[in-house]
């Protein structure tokens, strides 16, 4: 069932500026919120964390060599998942899965950015020389239920950008495939509504309807003037979970639609980043899924030169979204699969 858009379909150089604002706002909010992971909980959001957060970005810019932020897991399984969407054309589970340990092993600066869970399956696929039922141990590791964490929100970015204009993809992914398609000024409630209609169909028959409840929260505080951090967190949370991480990230990047008194940026890019950091919590993968929504949403024009410099690999991820805006546009998909 095609999906309605927003005003006009972008143009193909501005729809090619929003995949590099996505990638680059999914390293962005990564690179930065990195620096404050876990550092502020809901009893413990300081009053001025705006300004700290201010004051490290302008002291890296200033006082280190560039690149001088590096990323976590979350970028480094974003392009594990881009580079073999690429390669195959598609999805192929087993090269997923090498691909992903492969980057692990030689990315020795950023193993302890990873969990014990990421770390213990790809172990048994080593056991395994990645053949057999390649979800098996991820199956066991949770029960059979699967994981209830934010990984696959905060991957999601390269699946929307890989698909293009087929939303076929989870809540996170379907947002920035929303953005993709829509020119700025976005209509808030129309954007909400297309999301919750498809979450709606995602959780069909389920009991529990845990994002469609987070969503109609996000849509309540939206409506609201001045709403505090220690509520926002009170109410969306702010863990490692999917159903906090994935709404907080979209409350903050719809809320940087407008000024914010605390966050003294013009752009709405910078603004919702450094404003889902001041949220505390899980801050590099909050922030990453947020840039990534107003990265698709604005495009390249909005993030500042010194930002794109600041962060390690940003030739490469610039580079990796033309390839998939290259697929998505189907000009190569004869050389799909070639370096």
């Amino acid at each position: 069932m095609a999906e309605s858009r927003q005003g006009n379909e972008p143009s193909e150089p501005l729809l090619l500026d929003k995949y590099r604002g996505c990638l680059m706002g999914v390293l962005l909010g990564d690179c930065i919120g990195g620096l404050f992971d876990f550092q502020w909980r809901i009893d413990s959001l300081p009053p001025r964390r705006v300004e700290q957060i201010e004051d490290s970005i302008w002291s890296h810019l200033k006082n280190y060599v560039q690149p001088s932020l590096q990323y976590t897991d979350d970028t480094s399984m974003s392009l594990s998942l881009a580079e073999s969407l690429l390669k195959n054309c598609g999805l192929d589970p087993k090269d997923l899965a090498r691909t992903f340990v492969d980057r692990y092993l030689h990315e020795v600066n950023k193993q302890l950015c990873y969990a014990q869970v990421p770390y213990d399956v790809f172990d048994v696929w080593e056991e395994m020389h990645f053949e057999g039922d390649i979800f098996a141990p991820a199956r066991r590791r949770f029960g059979g239920v699967g994981s209830t964490g934010n990984g696959g929100a905060m991957r999601a970015a390269p699946v929307a950008l890989f698909c293009g204009g087929d939303p076929d993809a989870l809540v996170q992914a379907y947002a920035v495939s929303l953005a993709l398609h829509n020119n700025a000024p976005l209509d808030v409630e129309l954007f909400l509504n297309q999301l919750l209609e498809f979450n709606r169909r995602l959780e069909d028959g389920l009991l529990e309807k845990p994002f469609t409840k987070r969503f109609e929260i996000v849509r309540q505080l939206l409506r609201e003037d001045n709403v505090e951090a220690t509520e926002v967190v009170r109410q969306l949370g702010h863990s490692v979970l999917a159903v906090d991480a994935m709404p907080m990230a979209l409350f903050c990047a719809l809320r940087s639609l407008k000024p914010i008194a605390s966050v003294n940026r013009e752009h709405e890019i910078e603004r919702s980043i450094i404003y889902a950091i001041s949220m505390g919590g899980d801050t590099d993968t909050i922030a990453s899924m947020t840039g990534a929504i107003t990265g698709a949403l604005f495009g390249m024009k909005q993030i500042p030169s010194s930002w794109i410099t600041m962060c390690e690999a940003s030739e490469k991820l610039l580079a990796v979204a033309e390839k998939l805006f290259l697929h998505a546009s189907a000009k190569i998909a004869s050389s799909c699969g070639s370096d």
